[in-house]
Formats: C-alpha cells, structure tokens, sequence
C-alpha cells in the first residue's frame, strides 16, 4: 500500500528542480498533487507527465 495513498498536496514551485522531484515522490507514493509555479506551460507538462495524480493549478499561481 502506498505511504500517501487517498492523501492531497500543494507543491508550490512545482514546475521544475526540486518541486517537481517532490511532487513525482508524492505521485509514486499514492496522493493526488496540487501543482502550484508561475511557470504555467512547465507545470501543465508535468501534470500531463504526472497522469492522474498531478492536477495543475489553474491561472497562473504567483
């Protein structure tokens, strides 16, 4: 069973470096992740990468 599994998380700077090394952790350990950056396009692509489990913050999040 997944450590964070039916859990919710708000990474913010999440497009990039370690935001976004957190939030694919948090993805692969089960729970749902809010992805909050001011970089729009990066974050959209990582939710697209994230699957189900990554939900971009829509607008722009600063």
């Amino acid at each position: 069973m997944a450590r964070a599994s039916g859990r919710t998380a708000l990474v913010t700077g999440a497009a990039r470096g370690i935001g976004a090394a957190i939030a694919e952790r948090l993805t692969s350990e089960g729970a749902r992740v809010v992805l909050a950056d001011v970089l729009d396009e990066d974050g959209t692509a990582l939710a697209g990468r994230l699957g189900d489990g990554g939900l971009p913050c829509p607008p722009r999040c600063d």
